[in-house]
C-alpha cells in the first residue's frame, strides 16, 4: 500500500516517466526529419486496421535506383486533390509501369495511377496517434488538443515543482537513512 509519505514522490516519478515517454514519441517523429525524411498525419481510415487517423507516417525519399514493389506503402501526389498527398499501399502496376495503389481498408484501387518518379516517400516508421489532437484541432474540435495540452502542462508542473522528499519530512531523515527518525 502506498502511504502519503511516498505518494507525492511516486506521482512525481510517474509524471517524469510519462514526460520521458512523450519526449521519446516526439523524438521518433522529429529525428528522422533531420535525415531528409518527411512526416504525414493520416487523415482518413483508408489504411485501417493497421494505420489509423491521427497516426504519423515517417517516409524516406526514394533512392535514385529505387524499384517499387507490391506491398510497399508509399506517399504519392493525390490526383483527386491537387496539392495534397495520399499514403497507400502499392498493389500492382499498369501496362505503362505506373503504380496502382489502394488503401488497406478500401474495396477498390485508387482511380489514378502514379509514375514511380512521382513517389514522394516510402513509409519507414509509424508513430501511433501522435497527430490525433492536432488533426482534431484542424477539423474544428479543439477539446482533445486542449485536454492533451493540459495533461502535458500538469505533468510538467508535477515533475518540476514537487520535491522528491516533501519539505515537512526533509529534516527528519538522517544522512543515508531511508526511514524518518
Amino acid at each position: 500500500m502506498v502511504t502519503m509519505r511516498w505518494s507525492l514522490p511516486l506521482a512525481r516519478l510517474v509524471a517524469i516517466g510519462l514526460l520521458a515517454a512523450g519526449a521519446a514519441v516526439v523524438a521518433w517523429s522529429v529525428l528522422p526529419l533531420s535525415w531528409g525524411w518527411s512526416s504525414a498525419v493520416i487523415v482518413s481510415g483508408s489504411m485501417g486496421p493497421r494505420v489509423h487517423r491521427g497516426d504519423v507516417v515517417i517516409s524516406s525519399p526514394p533512392a535514385p535506383d529505387w524499384r517499387p514493389a507490391v506491398g510497399q506503402v508509399v506517399t504519392v501526389p493525390d490526383a483527386l486533390h491537387p496539392g495534397q498527398t495520399v499514403t497507400h499501399r502499392v498493389v500492382g502496376f499498369d501496362e505503362r509501369g505506373r503504380l496502382m495503389t489502394r488503401g488497406d481498408a478500401n474495396g477498390s484501387d485508387d482511380s489514378f495511377h502514379t509514375a514511380p518518379e512521382q513517389v514522394r516517400g516510402i513509409a519507414r516508421l509509424l508513430v501511433p496517434r501522435v497527430g490525433l489532437a492536432t488533426l482534431l484541432m484542424r477539423e474544428g474540435s479543439p477539446a482533445m488538443f486542449v485536454a492533451q495540452s493540459a495533461a502535458v502542462l500538469a505533468l510538467l508542473a508535477l515533475a518540476l515543482r514537487l520535491p522528491v522528499v516533501p519539505r515537512r519530512w526533509a529534516g527528519r531523515f538522517k544522512s543515508g537513512a531511508l526511514l524518518p527518525t
